[in-house]
């Protein structure tokens, strides 16, 4: 493989964890670090129709998310979000989306976490998703053999 092949490998490896780390790992990690935890109230909850787009077919499907109105008091102050987890989770079956949100009722309270600077962002479910971990290493692994693969061809 020559230097231009190496080159594209670190350029699509380094976009790859960029977006995984900052799309998507970077902040479940944060949540996990920074947020306190909460109790809050489901005020309201729907499972919330989108479009993506396919890249090679350029056809639309539809895709669902679990998305919940909840209330939650801090220090005296209420703050009220729409929210699920950090990240905007979504898949193409509504009754996944559906069977998460049969999980919380509507006038109950949970535990929450939420940012201690900006208690509007709020999450009911924290953790880090297998995909994220996946999406952000492969991207850093494609990354750093085009970098050594290129490492070793300059060095020649």
């Amino acid at each position: 493989m020559g230097r231009a092949g190496f080159i594209a490998f670190l350029l699509l490896g380094g976009t790859f964890a960029a977006v995984g780390w900052f799309g998507m790992l970077g902040p479940e990690l944060e949540v996990n670090r920074r947020f306190v935890p909460g109790r809050c109230t489901v005020v309201a909850k729907e499972v919330v129709e989108g479009n993506s787009t396919r890249r090679k077919s350029g056809r639309r499907r539809t895709v669902y998310r679990p998305e919940f109105h909840v209330r939650l008091d801090v220090d005296g102050r209420r703050y009220e979000a729409r929210t699920f987890r950090i990240t905007a989770w979504s898949t193409s079956d509504a009754s996944d989306a559906s069977a998460t949100l049969a999980r919380y009722e509507v006038g109950q309270s949970y535990p929450c976490w939420y940012d201690p600077d900006d208690p509007n962002r709020v999450v009911l479910e924290r953790g880090t998703a297998a995909a994220s971990w996946i999406f952000t290493g492969g991207g850093a692994v494609i990354g750093l053999v085009g970098l050594v693969g290129l490492g070793k061809r300059w060095a020649n």
